[in-house]
Order: C-alpha cells, then sequence, then structure tokens
C-alpha cells in the first residue's frame, strides 16, 4: 500500500481527486483483507495515515458555503461510501 500527498494548492482539481479515488480504492482493498483477517500491521498504518491526509484535506481545503468542484464531490462521496464500508466490517470483527 502506498502513502498519498496533497498538493498543496487546491486547483489541482484532478490530481486531488485522483488520490481520493486512491484511497477509497485502498480502503475497499482493506475491507476485504480485514474479512478475511489477511492485513498487514504497516498496510493498516499507512491505510491510517492516508485516511487522516483525506480527512484533514476535506476539513481544510474545503469550505461550507463554498460550491466543490464535481470531481472533488464524488470522489469525496466515493471515499465516505467506502470508510463507512470499512468501519462496519472492523466494528463487525470486534464484536466477534
Amino acid at each position: 500500500m502506498n502513502s498519498v500527498e496533497y498538493p498543496y494548492w487546491s486547483d489541482r482539481i484532478e490530481e486531488i481527486s485522483g488520490i481520493i479515488y486512491q484511497v477509497a480504492s485502498q480502503i475497499r482493498s482493506a475491507t476485504k483483507k480485514l474479512s478475511n483477517k489477511d492485513m498487514l500491521e504497516k498496510d493498516y498504518r499507512v491505510l491510517a495515515v492516508n485516511i487522516y491526509k483525506t480527512l484533514d484535506h476535506w476539513t481544510g481545503k474545503t469550505y461550507v458555503g463554498m460550491p466543490k468542484d464535481k470531481a472533488i464531490q464524488k470522489a469525496f462521496q466515493a471515499f465516505f461510501i467506502q470508510l463507512y464500508e470499512y468501519k462496519n466490517v472492523e466494528t463487525a470483527d470486534r464484536r466477534i
């Protein structure tokens, strides 16, 4: 699993949305690995940092009341859907 870096400038829409989709894909992969109990600790740590960076970008580079680019909106929707699924798998795993 690769670590991601968001660009400093928020006008690089294609690059930013690509990174968000990459993290969403990593979450989807991790969800499958967690279901099979096949997740490496180092991958888990990279994923946690990537999720943190994505949430940090959401809270630090997007603003309430300012319309977001459609590509960014769609990428964040995909990210949050995968994050929700990941949370459900991780929570279910703890109940066992």
